[in-house]
Order: C-alpha cells, then sequence, then structure tokens
C-alpha cells in the first residue's frame, strides 16, 4: 500500500495546529483525500496550501521522528479534554453522588483540579526513557470535568455486572457490555457532551447494608467489606484507531469509599489529605491507558502509570509524547474542545517527501 503523507510550505506549518486539536490525518489510502479536522468542530479546517505525493516511509516511521514535535513547548494554553462523570443511582436518585449535592461536586473539582495541577507541574524522574527530551514540566493538557447523572436499577449495582472479571485485571473497559450499556444510558441524558467518560458505580448489597442496615453505624471493614467486586480496581483501556468508539474507565465503589471514609476516617480532613491526593493520582493513571501508556515498573515510585502509589506527580518525555501521538490518531482526539489554534513549525526532511 502506498501511504500519502499532506506537504506543506512555508516551511510547513500548520502540519500540527493543535489547540484545540486542529489535528491532521495521514491517509494511507491512495484513494482518499487528505483532511485536516478541529477537535470537536464540525467544519474541517484546510491547508493554505498542500499537495500530495507517494514516497516510501510508513505513517508509524513519520510519527516516530516527529514525536517531539507533536508536544506544545514555551506557551500558556492548555488543550482541553472534555470528561464526563457519570453518576449511576438507582431509580430513587440514591446509591451515589448527586449533580445537586454541592459538597459532593466540590470533592469531585478538588479532584480534578488536583491532578490537572500536577501535569503543570510534573517533577522529572529517571524511568526507562533514554530518547531526548526526557522531561517536559508542563504536557499543556488540562481535563474539563462535566457531570451527568443516569437512574436504572439495574445499572447503579455492579454485583450486577453479568461479567465482573471482564476487564479488571487485565485493564480492558473496551467494549465491556456492563459499561457499554451506562454509557449509552448516560448519551440519552440531557446534559451530557460527547466526552471521555468516567462512569461511578456502587456495590449494591454493601451500600444498602451500610446505609440502611447498620444500627451500631460500624465502618466497612467491620461489615466485611474488603475491597469489594473489583478488588478495589479501577480499571480502564487502550485507545483505537476507530474514531467512533467511546473511551470510558470505571471507577466502582467510589461513594461507598467517600461515604465510609467520612463518617469514620476523618470527615473534610480525611478528603483533603487522603481521598482527593490519591483519587487525583487515580483519575491521571486511568485517563492515562486510554493515552496509550501503560504500567510502568515500581522503580518509578512517583510516575503517574505505576500502580499503586499515591505520591504520582511524573511523567517521562516518552509517555508525553506518546499521549500526543495518540491525540494526533486515535479515539480520544474528538473530545477535545476546540477553541482556537496554535502554528507550530515542523520540518519536514527530504526522504519524506
Amino acid at each position: 500500500m502506498t501511504s500519502r503523507i499532506i506537504l506543506f510550505k512555508m516551511k510547513y506549518k500548520n502540519l500540527i495546529g493543535f489547540f484545540g486539536l486542529c489535528h491532521f490525518v495521514i491517509s494511507l489510502n491512495a484513494q482518499q483525500s487528505p483532511q485536516i479536522g478541529c477537535g470537536t468542530g464540525p467544519n474541517p479546517v484546510e491547508p493554505a496550501e498542500s499537495l500530495s505525493q507517494n514516497c516510501n516511509n510508513s505513517f508509524a516511521s513519520f510519527l516516530s521522528k516527529h514525536a517531539d514535535d507533536m508536544v506544545p513547548q514555551g506557551i500558556d494554553r492548555k488543550l482541553r479534554i472534555r470528561s464526563n462523570v457519570i453518576f449511576v443511582q438507582n431509580l430513587n436518585g440514591e446509591g451515589n453522588f448527586s449533580t445537586s449535592n454541592a459538597a459532593h461536586i466540590s470533592f469531585f473539582e478538588r479532584i480534578f483540579a488536583e491532578a490537572n495541577q500536577r501535569l503543570e507541574q510534573l517533577i522529572q524522574e529517571s524511568c526507562n526513557c533514554s530518547s531526548s527530551p526526557v522531561h517536559y514540566n508542563n504536557i499543556h493538557i488540562e481535563f474539563v470535568p462535566n457531570y451527568i447523572e443516569v437512574r436504572d436499577n439495574v445499572a447503579w449495582d455492579h454485583s450486577n455486572d453479568p461479567d465482573p472479571n471482564k476487564g479488571t485485571f487485565s485493564i480492558n473497559s473496551f467494549d465491556k457490555p456492563y459499561l457499554n450499556y451506562i454509557n449509552e444510558l448516560a448519551e440519552q441524558t440531557a446534559g451530557y457532551e460527547d466526552g471521555f467518560n468516567m462512569i461511578i458505580t456502587n456495590d449494591g448489597p454493601y451500600f444498602n447494608t451500610y446505609v440502611y442496615n447498620n444500627p451500631d453505624h460500624k465502618p466497612l471493614w467491620e461489615l466485611g467489606y474488603t475491597n469489594g467486586q473489583y478488588n478495589g480496581v479501577a480499571y480502564s483501556a487502550f485507545p483505537t484507531y476507530n474514531l467512533s468508539h467511546p473511551a470510558m474507565w470505571h471507577y466502582p465503589d467510589l461513594y461507598l469509599i467517600y461515604i465510609n471514609g467520612y463518617d469514620h476516617l476523618g470527615g473534610d480532613w480525611w478528603l483533603e489529605t487522603d481521598e482527593i491526593p490519591h483519587d487525583a493520582g487515580a483519575v491521571v493513571h486511568e485517563f492515562g491507558h486510554y493515552f496509550n501508556l501503560s504500567h510502568t515498573s515500581s522503580s518509578c515510585s512517583q510516575n503517574f502509570m505505576t500502580p499503586a502509589t499515591d505520591i504520582d506527580r511524573s511523567l517521562t518525555g516518552c509517555q508525553v509524547r506518546s499521549m500526543y501521538e495518540t491525540l494526533m490518531t486515535k479515539n480520544l482526539r474528538k473530545y477535545v474542545i476546540c477553541e482556537d489554534k496554535l502554528n507550530f513549525n515542523l520540518t519536514v526532511d527530504a526522504d519524506e517527501t
């Protein structure tokens, strides 16, 4: 198959017009016309002057050569990604967080604020990245939460998941029927905007025991709760070139953990010093998988992608470049909030033309 590369004059400006993700598509089909689209905007943004030419370089080779060019540097603006936080309640509007509860929304606003702040102030850590640059202080990505309530007597309780082990240990929420069902319900809900979905469900039996059958107000650990149906694991998936496929991850039992911790572990002090910092790292970690990032080793003790760490504040240069390559080529790009664009110079070598 002959690949086609979109070429630009004026020192090849506008190949990557990034904010909000005016991205390029390199067609691998010689019969297709090159297109450039801007984030979630409906209208394509065409280059001032372009031409196509056959070449021997692969798409992967082109991306590899220009990985650093994709990462915005020396600017103040951010790439903003719409992130739906979906509270799945029972039909009575119970059993989960609520959009009408100011304390609940404040909890999530603080989680996302801390996650975004850490991405603005990354620390440098030696962690299996040998390609320069090995570190970026700020990756210019911001998650923008949008809160949605879904009410369903089956979906709110993840003990109704017919295949609870699917995806848990393989980090795979991709095409999980239980989550697909919730995603479809959310898409039909007022206020829903197409975005990267964070789905929050509950353990129905333990919730009912803790709230309604607990006259002595015992904490969860005294009621036999350990890590819940999914072994306490939030899980995500990896991206796809199928641009129509949704991106979503699942955080089970967060509401149960929230009300138990608030009641028995210190209220606001516990939220501020323990749960919010932990969940901020979890948000970046699970979103990170959909940016095509795998787990890192325990030696990378402060890396967002190292499991079971609460001090995560680092991403390597290699990971950041992988994130931007994903945004340029895979299904996450449709969730970028399109506001304006920023031109970058990209030098295309002679053997790429």
